[in-house]
Parts: C-alpha cells; sequence; structure tokens
C-alpha cells in the first residue's frame, strides 16, 4: 500500500512516512494488515443488520462471567439507536460510539478505494496519525471508560449483595 521508509535509527515504520522507533500507531496497523479492515469494516454492518431484522446476537461473555459490563457492552445497541436519530440513547447506551463510528468510517473508505486513491488514504491517515496517534488515544479513552464502567458495576454489585 505505501511506500516503505526508514526513520533516524534506521526503523521500518511501514506506512511511508518517517516515525519514531516504536512509534507504530494501531489505526496503520489495521490498515496494513490484509484481513483486519475488511473484517472490522463489515463486522458492525453484519451485527446492525442482526439487530435491525431481530435476530440475536451473541450475549457478552464478561457480563455472563462477572455480571459486569465490558468496554464494548451497548455499542451495537447504540449504533441502532443513532441509526433512528435517538442521540441521547445512543449516548446513554455508548458515550464512545461515535468515535468508533468515525473509525470504522477509515477502517470501510480504506477498504472501498483501490490503487493511488488507497494509497492517497493511507498516507493522510499516516500524516494524522504521525501528530497525534488517533488510533491508540481512542483505544486509551474506549479501554479507561470500560475499566471505570466495569469497577463501577462491580461495586454496585457488591453494595447490593
Amino acid at each position: 500500500m505505501h511506500a516503505h521508509t526508514q526513520d533516524a535509527a534506521g526503523q521500518d515504520c511501514g506506512s511511508g512516512h518517517a516515525c519514531a522507533a516504536g512509534s507504530r500507531s494501531l489505526l496503520l496497523t489495521l490498515l496494513e494488515t490484509r484481513w483486519a479492515a475488511p473484517v472490522l469494516a463489515l463486522l458492525p454492518v453484519g451485527l446492525l443488520a442482526a439487530f435491525a431484522a431481530g435476530i440475536p446476537t451473541w450475549a457478552c461473555p464478561v457480563v455472563g462471567a462477572t455480571g459486569c459490563r465490558c468496554p464494548a457492552c451497548g455499542v451495537t445497541r447504540s449504533v441502532a439507536a443513532l441509526g433512528r436519530g435517538d442521540l441521547a440513547s445512543s449516548f446513554t447506551l455508548h458515550p464512545l460510539t461515535g468515535v468508533l463510528l468515525v473509525g470504522w468510517v477509515v477502517l470501510a473508505t480504506h477498504c472501498l478505494l483501490r490503487g493511488r486513491a488507497r494509497a492517497r488514504f493511507g498516507h493522510a491517515v499516516a500524516a494524522v496519525e504521525q501528530r497525534i496517534p488517533v488510533g491508540n488515544v481512542l483505544l486509551a479513552a474506549f479501554l479507561v471508560f470500560g475499566g471505570v464502567r466495569f469497577v463501577l458495576d462491580a461495586y454496585a454489585a457488591m453494595s447490593m449483595g
């Protein structure tokens, strides 16, 4: 997809831009992994189609094992609420859904583009990621949110029982 370059330390970052050793972005890694971007782009579409058709989707194994919500609990229902135009419910179900949708749009766009357009898009993402590792920051926010919610759920369960 990209021309390969090396940074000052001779590390090949694989994204066509100079980067510091060890600063590889999650988003760029997903875009450049042959199977990851298409799978991650199509998975939400399949889940939403099943949800819209009333087909039961899988139950969260974290909730089943612990009784506490995982970092992703509520995302499918939140996206469905967003699709109905119910922004308040979407935010209540999972406040980071909008951010996840932006990531999904980047992955889906990358999957749909071919040739030079795909390379230009990849370079644009790399330029943004070089300044701010957006994918890494969003993953951290998602995990912190999920961790806090998990602890609060566990505390609520302990105080009730």
